[in-house]
């Protein structure tokens, strides 16, 4: 993260180098001007830069990576934050793959049972008919 100075107030959003800027934290600053010893007001803001297309999650996860990179603590503290993080992602991205997988499968199911419903209800319809008997009408309705 890097905390820098304006002398105008500066946008939240701004590109620079291909990349776009990201602001916050804007606050005026009063200070002297050293040669005639005028007070005047700067603005100090973090700013992280963001590559390609700018999203919620690219600017906070570029907030995060740059909490991390700070000068506040100790740099063991901040990969054990990190690793924490990171098994804490893998637990929960291998459940969800798990959970998908099983949804995709159930849907199969679920999509073959359905057919073969339909199938039945149509041979025991043909059935009747050939036998001279009003079709059943089948108590659940299968598909759309």
């Amino acid at each position: 993260m890097t905390i820098a100075q304006s002398d105008t107030y500066p946008e939240t959003l701004a590109k620079s180098r291909g990349e776009t800027l990201y602001r916050w934290n804007i606050h005026g600053v009063e200070v002297v001007d050293e040669p005639n010893g005028s007070p005047r007001t700067v603005y100090e803001y973090d700013e992280v830069s963001v590559a390609g297309t700018v999203t919620q999650g690219k600017i906070l996860e570029a907030m995060r990576l740059a909490g991390l990179e700070s000068d506040d603590g100790d740099i063991s503290e901040a990969a054990a934050v990190e690793e924490k993080r990171q098994k804490g992602k893998d637990e929960v991205d291998a459940a969800d793959l798990d959970t998908l997988q099983k949804a995709a499968k159930a849907a199969k199911d679920v999509a073959a049972l359905a057919t073969v419903v339909g199938d039945l209800t149509l041979v025991v319809a043909r059935l009747a008919e050939s036998e001279g008997r009003t079709p059943v009408t089948p108590i659940v309705k299968v598909g759309p």
